[in-house]
């Protein structure tokens, strides 16, 4: 939140318009997080909690965050725990974008493939750096996970190649009806 208000001050100087734009997405964003009572959403709307997020971030990274969304059309109806890709994109962004100098890209996937639904997001890492968060996100979703799917769930997160994380999160396959 903090960030994103500093982005939005940031551009009452230098577009106005725009400004208001980004005010108006944080006013959704915030409104989201403090009224959303459900516990599950579709990935879609998901989505559209993290565009808004997102287009914040933009402000503040330029051209330093890059994004690629690999979502099957299949994948957008499944239902998934709220807030969970928004935790993932939001750790790329903290432990991956932000401690590298030129950023990088966060790679956004979704599939449908024999009953299970697989989210992947994968972002770049500062080789040999640790990230000094709690894992409370994380944490918090497996414990979710946990609760709504027993052991039909999986959270898993390694390092690939020693330059990017990747964090993957596989349910089943439920759609809105």
């Amino acid at each position: 939140l903090f960030n994103s208000l500093n982005s939005i001050r940031g551009m009452l100087y230098e577009d106005a318009h725009e400004a208001k734009t980004l005010l108006q997405q944080f006013r959704a964003l915030f409104r989201h997080h403090f009224e959303n009572k459900q516990h599950l959403q579709t990935l879609e709307q998901e989505i559209e909690l993290c565009q808004l997020y997102l287009e914040l971030e933009k402000v503040r990274f330029e051209e330093r965050l890059e994004l690629v969304w690999l979502v099957d059309q299949k994948a957008l109806a499944a239902i998934i725990p709220c807030m969970s890709l928004f935790t993932f994109v939001e750790n790329a962004i903290k432990h991956g974008i932000t401690p590298l100098i030129y950023g990088g890209k966060i790679t956004i996937r979704a599939r449908v493939y024999r009953g299970k639904f697989t989210l992947e997001v994968t972002n770049p890492i500062k080789p040999n750096h640790q990230a000094d968060g709690t894992k409370t996100g994380l944490a918090n979703l497996s414990q979710r996970l946990e609760l709504i799917y027993g052991k039909h769930s999986q959270l898993s997160s390694h390092i690939v190649n020693g330059s990017s994380y990747q964090v993957t999160l596989v349910i089943p396959f439920t759609a809105k009806k």
